[in-house]
C-alpha cells in the first residue's frame, strides 16, 4: 500500500503547514496502535498498517519528514530504509510477547519508541555486516571484465 501511495502525485496531498504534522501524528499514532493494548490482533495490525501506509506518505511527500530522514541517511551514512521495513514488525510482536510474558509494566509510548530504537539499531548493523558487503559483492562479480582480465575473488 505504501509503494501505491508513493506513486500518487504529490498534488493529491495538500495537507498545508499546520496539516501535515497532524497527518504525522495521526499516523504514528495508528502505526502504535498495537503497543496500546488492544486485545483483539485485528483491529491492532489494521491500524498499524493505515498507520505505516501515512508514515510512507509522510516519508515521501512532505518535504520537512523526507529532509529529515535524507539527512540523517547521510549523518549514519547509511540507508536504514529496508532494515526497518524488514524488522520492524516481527520485532514490534516480538517485543510484545516478550513484555507480556514478563510482566513487565512499560506506558505503551515508551514501549514503541523502545521497539523503534532497537529496530533502527538492528537495522544499522545489518546494513554494515549484511547489505554493504553482498552489494559490493554483487558489483564486484557482475561488473565488465576488461580484455584479458582475469576474475578475481
Amino acid at each position: 500500500v505504501g509503494i501505491l501511495l508513493a506513486k500518487v502525485p504529490y498534488g493529491a496531498w495538500r495537507f498545508g503547514a499546520r496539516g501535515w504534522p497532524v497527518f504525522f501524528m495521526m499516523s504514528l499514532l495508528l502505526f502504535s496502535a498495537i503497543v496500546f493494548r488492544i486485545s483483539h490482533k485485528w483491529p491492532a495490525q489494521h491500524t498499524c498498517a493505515v498507520g505505516a501506509a501515512g508514515l510512507v506518505v509522510c516519508a515521501i511527500h512532505w518535504n520537512r519528514c523526507h529532509q529529515l530522514l535524507s539527512g540523517l541517511q547521510k549523518l549514519l551514512r547509511v540507508d536504514l530504509s529496508y532494515g526497518v521495513y524488514i524488522l520492524h514488525y516481527p520485532l514490534m510482536i516480538g517485543l510484545l510477547k516478550l513484555k507480556l510474558t514478563e510482566g513487565l509494566h512499560t506506558p505503551p509510548i515508551i514501549l514503541f519508541f523502545m521497539i523503534l530504537a532497537i529496530t533502527c539499531v538492528i537495522a544499522w548493523t545489518l546494513s554494515k555486516l549484511v547489505e554493504t558487503p553482498a552489494i559490493r559483492l554483487g558489483r564486484f562479480l557482475t561488473r565488465p571484465k576488461a580484455r584479458g582480465e582475469k576474475q578475481e575473488l
